[in-house]
């Protein structure tokens, strides 16, 4: 999911799209802007660390480019990735710079710095605190330096965590809200609002409607503004800018296996139109999928596919497009429902 967040293309899109399309750092480097990626995590599974690999990025820096210890799941404390962030930015020296940092605490075990075990989401939420201290730390180094009310922030997530509120745990499995709703938001200095216009009203009423982190990329090359990009790039964006009006029936696709990155495991589509969200889900040998309305239903409990035919039909028109969702269309054949409130 990072290619995606840093590429702007949907997994249900090509592979050949994915590798032709520029990364986020390579419209900073239009701009002559000092360019970093500082992850917590691991780089050695999917070849990630090769596909990072480019000049347009000056500051790369992950869990084997420092040799740092590995601390839960494949990453490591997100602490060695913010000194090596605040190395970063000394070197930059205040030069213009676009750049990610890239965090780890919040996957499983959860790492809660040293605290006692105790339930899994008491875990979790104490992960999610000491992320926060580290961002608020962040922040204050940005203050300090002068930095802070001449730097746009954006924060977002590739995914959510299941807690059993569907009978799952965990990530890349449904596509439920616990698992699919994800944080998203935008932090532009007062000083640097007028220099946007209208585009901050625009962004304000986007806050009313379904948005993905594939639209992360589109609104980074608008702040940048950008606006000499060739169609050649934009016609590649099933995402939209945040500082633009977006449509509110725009299909939003989520894949966890494509040609690239194929799991063989709870193969699955999901798909968001509207107030409805569509999910197509093998959990075993057996298809199943549901229908909710998100407006009327935000838990997921009732199941709508039987009442909505024309809707399915519209879904499944959409995932027709793209050859990694249909094929799973396909697979599933006649599909079975889920039964009302459980989910499984």
């Amino acid at each position: 999911s990072v290619t995606s967040l840093l590429t702007g293309v949907n997994p249900v899109q090509p592979g050949t799209v994915l590798h032709r399309m520029p990364l986020l750092f390579d419209y900073g480097k239009a701009l002559n802007y000092r360019t970093f990626f500082i992850s917590a995590q691991s780089f050695a599974w999917r070849h990630l660390d090769q596909f990072f690999q480019t000049p347009t990025l000056d500051y790369f820096w992950n869990k084997e480019i420092g040799h740092a210890p590995r601390v839960h799941d494949i990453g490591t404390d997100d602490r060695f990735m913010l000194r090596e962030w605040k190395k970063t930015m000394a070197a930059i020296d205040h030069a213009p710079f676009l750049g990610v940092m890239h965090t780890n605490a919040t996957h499983y075990p959860y790492f809660t710095n040293g605290t006692p075990p105790g339930k899994l989401l008491e875990r979790y939420d104490r992960s999610i605190s000491f992320l926060d201290s580290l961002l608020a730390d962040a922040f204050s180094y940005l203050d300090a330096e002068n930095l802070l009310e001449n730097t746009i922030i954006v924060f977002t997530s590739d995914h959510g965590e299941a807690f059993g509120e569907h009978g799952y745990s965990g990530h890349v499995r449904t596509y439920y809200e616990e698992e699919s709703s994800i944080p998203f938001w935008i932090y532009i200095p007062k000083k640097l609002q007028p220099n946007y216009g209208e585009a901050i009203r625009q962004l304000r009423e986007n806050t009313t409607r379904n948005i993905s982190n594939i639209d992360l990329v589109p609104t980074a090359i608008d702040l940048l503004k950008l606006e000499a990009l060739p169609e050649t790039i934009r016609a590649n964006f099933l995402g939209a800018s945040l500082l633009r009006p977006l449509a509110a029936e725009r299909p939003i696709f989520m894949l966890n296996n494509n040609e690239i990155s194929n799991y063989k495991i709870f193969t699955s589509v999901g798909v968001v139109l509207g107030d409805y969200k569509y999910i197509l889900l093998k959990d075993g040998p057996r298809f199943r999928e549901a229908l909710f309305n998100l407006a009327n239903d935000p838990g997921e409990q009732h199941n709508l596919i039987a009442d909505y035919p024309d809707k399915i039909a519209q879904i499944y028109d959409e995932l027709s497009q793209y050859q990694s969702a249909y094929s799973i269309l396909r697979q599933s054949g006649q599909a079975i429902s889920f039964q009302d409130g459980v989910g499984r």
